[in-house]
């Protein structure tokens, strides 16, 4: 449901191209060197848009910033969510595990050379 998901990136300005920018600055002047990011796979997975956190990695990456890349971080896609059978919600949900190899590796189809 609405307002259960913390998304620290989102919070943080990392979505968006200018604040993402100055967060990167920052990163820089404080000399931190490596980064971990949480792959919004709740983002991805309700948009099928992989395009928009490419831009981020891409930014990050031309600023010299290593990247950990956490492909769990942000909790689970919506639709893996039954509040009336939470014998088969999020982690129990029989389509989690199928979805999250696929996902899994996609991202290391499209990241893993980084």
């Amino acid at each position: 449901p609405e307002g259960e998901r913390w998304d620290q990136l989102h919070l943080a300005g990392v979505y968006d191209a200018k604040q993402r920018k100055g967060q990167i600055q920052l990163l820089k002047q404080l000399n931190i060197k490596n980064v971990r990011l949480g792959l919004p796979n709740h983002i991805i997975d309700a948009e099928n848009n992989w395009d928009f956190f490419t831009e981020i990695l891409q930014d990050f990456t031309a600023a010299d910033l290593k990247i950990s890349l956490d492909l769990q971080h942000f909790g689970l896609p919506a639709r893996f969510r039954n509040p009336l059978n939470p014998q088969n919600s999020l982690y129990l949900n029989p389509e989690w595990p199928d979805h999250f190899v696929a996902f899994s590796m996609e991202a290391i189809k499209r990241y893993g050379h980084e």
